[in-house]
């Protein structure tokens, strides 16, 4: 960008500055004092900082200019009218991670194509910002998320602490895995690997401060089929479950704004378009053909790319909607990837699903029910058995026709006395006496023993 700067003297020179990443920039250049034919002029920066330069009369400023850029510092060139020169720095501060940003600090696009082939090797990114890996390596191959000492890539802080995970199972210095590696001022390069647990990693405050390299990386010889790497860079000694940067969400794989800094339209846009108009993401509200004017209000309005990702998800979610996660912790957090106005959520309940047993909505159940280990007491028991078993016998008598030889001889003709029967008999009656006695312990005592294996989540219901 061109400043004109006033020295107060009723000097002016032009400035040409270039923009760079959030940090130091000049603030003002005043003179500051003079002694005989020299005078001095002081440079303050936006964070306060200053640094002089001394002029001497008979020549002025023709040009403050960055001429060269090393990490985080930049070198400004004062040159004069008559063609002396002098140079200050000025150090930039940290990259700061956008505040659109997820947890996942990997942004998108990577630096390889979404389809790539590397020694044998192909790599494709998929939407959620995973990459799978098909192929034989014939030599050790790679796929760069990020190219180390840019000015553009991922960017860490000094002394934070980071962890990297996201290489699959069976990852390991011999098969395949995921690397980061950082610079120092000094030129040495610090290198941690991920073998399937995530890695941590503490930056040196030597840090270079460009970006680092970050990568997929296949040994040679592996054969890998549908192998997926979901990379995941976060603050922190903790690896949660992947997700994708926020940032990658909306870099929506295909072109979502032509540039149109003129006060026409280049080309003719329909409602729903976006258009990047003075560095700033509009959305197009109506049509605009062709050569006719752009207007903020009229047919465009202005919009962020955070903004434009909730209305997404908030057409996608709806009222009654319920969603479960182990990260989004407050309603901020699901408005922010589900849209919606408010989200109640439900705590220390499951959920069960409606039907003739359960009518929607309803409530019950209770996790206090204390079950208490116990057993059963069995009493001594007597009693007597009813009377039962009287009874009697008939006897029956045969007798012969006439005695012979003094006694009775058995033939065909005899004859039957009358019966008779003996009395009644038998009448009787059974004790019973069982012995008092108690039954083993059944159950487990304490509260809570009757749910069943759970993993407690956040449970978030939209209701408006």
């Amino acid at each position: 960008m061109n400043e004109i700067i006033n020295f107060g003297d009723g000097k002016t020179v032009k400035v040409t500055l270039l923009k760079g990443e959030a940090g130091n920039n000049i603030q003002s250049v005043d003179k500051t004092s003079t002694s005989g034919l020299v005078d001095t002029y002081t440079i303050t920066l936006t964070d306060g900082t200053t640094t002089t330069f001394q002029v001497t009369n008979g020549s002025s400023i023709q040009s403050i200019e960055k001429t060269n850029t090393q990490g985080l510092v930049d070198t400004y060139t004062v040159t004069l009218t008559n063609g002396n020169t002098s140079t200050f720095t000025v150090t930039n501060g940290e990259y700061d991670v956008p505040s659109s940003q997820g947890r996942n600090l990997i942004t998108y696009p990577y630096a390889r194509p979404n389809v790539y082939a590397h020694n044998g090797v192909t790599y494709t990114v998929n939407n959620d910002g995973s990459i799978t890996a098909n192929g034989t390596a014939t030599a050790d191959s790679q796929f760069n998320i990020s190219i180390r000492d840019l000015t553009s890539g991922v960017f860490i802080e000094r002394n934070k602490t980071y962890i990297l995970s996201g290489a699959p199972s069976g990852s390991s210095a011999n098969t395949y895995q995921m690397a980061i590696s950082y610079s120092t001022i000094g030129g040495q390069n610090y290198s941690y690997h991920d073998y399937g647990n995530g890695v941590s990693f503490t930056v040196r405050d030597d840090y270079k401060g460009t970006s680092v390299l970050l990568m997929v990386f296949i040994n040679s010889g592996q054969t890998v089929n549908n192998l997926t790497f979901r990379p995941m860079l976060e603050v922190g000694t903790i690896a949660h479950a992947y997700e994708p940067t926020t940032q990658s969400a909306l870099s929506l794989r295909t072109s979502i704004a032509d540039v149109e800094d003129g006060s026409v339209a280049s080309k003719t846009y329909n409602a729903g378009d976006y258009i990047l108009r003075n560095g700033q993401l509009h959305r197009v509200t109506q049509t605009i053909a062709g050569g006719t004017a752009i207007t903020e209000g009229v047919n465009i309005e202005s919009v962020t790319v955070g903004g434009e990702i909730s209305e997404i998800n908030s057409n996608l979610s709806h009222i009654g909607m319920v969603i479960h996660s182990t990260t989004l912790d407050t309603e901020a957090k699901v408005i922010a990837i589900y849209g919606g106005v408010h989200w109640a959520r439900i705590e220390d309940r499951m959920l069960i699903g409606a039907g003739s047993g359960y009518a929607i909505n309803s409530t019950g159940g209770s996790a206090d029910a204390t079950l208490v280990s116990h057993s059963h007491s069995i009493p001594q028991l007597s009693g007597t058995a009813a009377s039962a078993g009287n009874h009697n016998h008939a006897n029956n008598i045969y007798w012969a026709a006439g005695p012979t030889g003094g006694g009775f001889t058995w033939g065909s003709d005899f004859s039957q006395a009358p019966n008779s029967y003996s009395d009644y008999a038998g009448a009787h009656t059974h004790s019973v006496t069982t012995n008092a006695s108690t039954t083993g312990n059944q159950g487990q005592s304490g509260a809570g023993k009757n749910l069943p294996p759970y993993k407690a989540v956040y449970i978030w219901e939209r209701t408006e």
